[in-house]
Formats: C-alpha cells, structure tokens, sequence
C-alpha cells in the first residue's frame, strides 16, 4: 500500500465558526495516508504558521483563518 506523498494530494481546506464561540479555524482534510504522517504534517504547519492546532477524526484543525496561506 503505498501513498502519494502530501506535496501531491489535493487537501481540501474550509473555514468553519460552527461550535467555536465565533473563533475562525481552518480545516484540512482529505489526506491519505497513516495517522503519524497526518500528525506530522499537522506538526509542520502549525509550527510554520506559528498557531495552534489539532488533529482530529482525520482533519488538521489550525486555529484561525489561514486558507490564504
């Protein structure tokens, strides 16, 4: 089973304010590939975009709106 690496997959990025107390996130999702390849990936954007975050149910949820980014 191989998988195509993050570079090129086509994530699929939303913002949502739903059940946030009106805080923005943007949420990633759609990777295919082990739950400690998504941590890590979740890992370098956090750290890259200097905001917190989380992974959950197979999405990356960053703590603001970076879809731009």
């Amino acid at each position: 089973d191989m998988c195509l690496e993050a570079s090129s997959q086509k994530l699929r990025i939303r913002l949502e304010t739903k059940q946030r107390a009106g805080k923005k996130a943007t949420i990633i999702h759609g990777y295919q590939g082990s739950e400690s390849e998504l941590e890590a990936l979740a890992k370098k954007l956090k750290t890259k975009l200097g905001v917190g975050g989380s992974v959950k149910e197979g999405e990356i949820i960053i703590q603001g709106d970076y879809i731009a980014k």
